[in-house]
């Protein structure tokens, strides 16, 4: 028998991940992550056989890898639909909105 990971098992997530607004969580969705763009890089479920998360559904019951490179890195949460500061923007397919993708400071007043 496995000793005990270091990190409680939540639960297994047998349901799509969503955000607060309801839309279901998919890899590349562009998002808004405390304020800073960035983009889903994985959704990691116990109903998708998938070696490259499996590590996170076995140690957490699942989650979501967010990559915001300006200020967090990556992240990792498990729980989505209570996180008020992860905002889809757009799906991985649509176009990111031109405003939203400028990097500079806004300078204007």
């Amino acid at each position: 028998m496995r000793a005990s990971s270091q990190f409680p098992v939540l639960s297994s997530q047998s349901m799509p991940f969503k955000y607060m607004a309801g839309e279901d969580v998919r890899k590349g969705d562009h998002v808004r992550f405390h304020g800073e763009l960035g983009r889903v890089e994985f959704v990691a479920e116990s109903s998708v056989d998938d070696p490259e998360t499996a590590w996170y559904v076995k140690e957490f019951g699942g989650g979501v890898m967010i990559l915001e490179p300006k200020v967090s890195g990556r992240a990792f949460l498990h729980e989505t639909d209570t996180d008020e500061d992860l905002i889809l923007i757009s799906r991985a397919d649509e176009a990111l909105p031109e405003q939203l993708s400028q990097s500079g400071p806004n300078t204007e007043n």
